[in-house]
């Protein structure tokens, strides 16, 4: 490559390095999608659930039997507001604090999702400017685990809400 500003070993990495970026990206762009897919049926199985509110009861009074009361005291403090605009719903108190639990763990889910991501393109990107590309490493499984989680997640709380 004469007169190239980049030698050939050069070129070949930064070929590898956006290969992998783009495979990184199409790992987040396909698990983030699925997740709000996963996510939006988790909301519509919460809010179906007040017609049969039993699941969305049993989860709250698991809550309630696992968490310290102050938590339970501050979780029913944190639902009081919106028990008025969702009364047509006909959830208790009880029901509505399962249901916000749930929305919290998806948002944390979701949040994990970008947080391993972003733990695992920085060591990329660090690889590349050290001129090491390529691998699987403890960052690509970080973000993986937590991908399948939060849509297990979505899973086993839809399983729980239907």
């Amino acid at each position: 490559m004469a007169g190239s500003p980049v030698s050939q070993s050069e070129a070949s990495l930064l070929k590898a390095a956006r290969d992998r970026r783009r495979a990184r990206t199409n790992w987040l762009n396909t698990f983030r999608t699925l997740f709000i897919i996963g996510a939006i049926v988790v909301m519509r199985q919460v809010a179906h659930a007040g017609s049969s509110p039993t699941n969305l009861r049993k989860i709250g009074s698991w809550i309630h039997d696992r968490v310290p009361g102050w938590l339970w005291t501050a979780l029913k403090g944190a639902v009081k507001p919106i028990k008025g605009p969702l009364h047509r719903l006909g959830l208790s108190q009880v029901e509505l604090v399962a249901a916000l639990v749930l929305v919290i763990g998806l948002a944390v889910a979701y949040a994990l999702i970008g947080a391993t991501w972003s733990a695992w393109d920085r060591r990329d990107m660090d690889g590349f400017f050290h001129s090491r590309v390529g691998g699987f490493g403890v960052h690509q499984a970080g973000f993986i685990a937590a991908a399948l989680i939060a849509l297990g997640g979505c899973v086993v709380v839809s399983i729980l809400c239907a």
